[in-house]
């Protein structure tokens, strides 16, 4: 028994716990930050492409996630549900682009923003 009432293998195992505890919250810490990495180039590409700030990007982010979710649900591959969830954003943005974005090209930048919180 050590000093404290609890014998020794006990301390060790809850160090060890401690450790793997903290290995895994600096992991999703790690993926996490990556995520947002991911979504605040995705901002930058398109300020710098259009010089103006897209606000319905943070719901098709969300969108995205959403299918993804759905698509793992149906007994698909987690990286064939990304996949796909990838090919149907990329449809749905062009869509978006082509149906109402392409029309405001040469109208002022207020207006383009209004849009996209629109689409918001």
């Amino acid at each position: 028994m050590s000093r404290r009432g609890f014998p020794r293998a006990h301390r060790r195992h809850v160090r060890g716990a401690r450790v793997i505890d903290f290995l895994q919250l600096a992991v999703q810490g790690i993926a996490l930050g990556g995520i947002y990495a991911l979504i605040a180039l995705g901002f930058v590409i398109v300020y710098k492409a259009t010089q103006v700030i897209n606000f319905a990007q943070g719901e098709l982010v969300l969108l995205g996630a959403y299918l993804v979710y759905a698509f793992n649900q149906t007994a698909l591959p987690f990286i064939a549900s990304v996949a796909l969830a990838a090919v149907v954003m990329a449809g749905i943005g062009w869509a978006i682009e082509r149906t109402i974005l392409r029309r405001m090209v040469g109208r002022p930048v207020f207006a383009v923003v209004m849009i996209t919180i629109g689409l918001a």
